[in-house]
């Protein structure tokens, strides 16, 4: 089975919003485990997301932050 940075393989969930955090907790430098600790989260949690769940606005902001990113809400062009 391939090593994946953080441990963490592509995402089976492929809603675009995980997928991007999913490439972000494995460009980081720390492991997913110190970034789930600082926000707040259960230390399995982003690699549950990642396979099969989705996590609350809340802890998705949180791991956000802990990383150096915001949600941000924006009206789309297209409208």
């Amino acid at each position: 089975m391939p090593k994946y940075k953080n441990g963490l393989p592509p995402p089976g969930n492929k809603d675009p919003l995980i997928m991007q955090l999913t490439a972000l907790v494995n460009d980081s430098e720390l492991s997913s485990t110190q970034i789930c600790l600082a926000a707040g989260v259960g230390t399995s949690s982003i690699s549950t997301w990642a396979s099969r769940s989705s996590p609350s606005i809340q802890n998705f902001n949180s791991v956000l932050e802990v990383l150096g990113y915001e949600l941000v809400i924006r009206r789309r062009n297209d409208l």
